[in-house]
């Protein structure tokens, strides 16, 4: 067994990191992001899944050319190699998690 206090991993008051390589034997990383309106990471990519769960807030997600408006309890998904990205609509902050199918983080920025 492993655990961790998201308070004690790597970030910021926007975004805290957890890379499963670096935490043990877990397949999954992950980012807990607390952002706000108009926040978002730019365009980019990875070679594997990432899972968006929206837990408080209103998201606007791009994968690929489709957009989606999403709020508490919606889950995104984006396929390896399309290029997503989301943005907080606010009006308040967003909280997500962003799970990478992968023990370490591979992003590609396109932007």
């Amino acid at each position: 067994m492993y655990q961790v206090n998201a308070e004690n991993l790597p970030g910021n008051d926007i975004s805290r990191t957890f890379e499963g390589g670096t935490h043990g034997p877990s397949s999954v990383s992950f980012f807990l992001v607390h952002n706000q309106p108009g926040q978002g990471p730019k365009l980019h990519h990875h070679p594997y899944d990432e899972t968006f769960i929206i837990l408080e807030g209103h998201v606007l997600v791009q994968i690929g050319d489709e957009t989606v408006e999403g709020g508490p309890g919606d889950i995104v998904i984006g396929p390896p190699g399309i290029p997503h990205g989301f943005t907080n609509l606010g009006p308040s902050r967003a909280r997500l998690v962003c799970i990478h199918a992968a023990p370490a983080m591979q992003t590609e920025f396109l932007e």
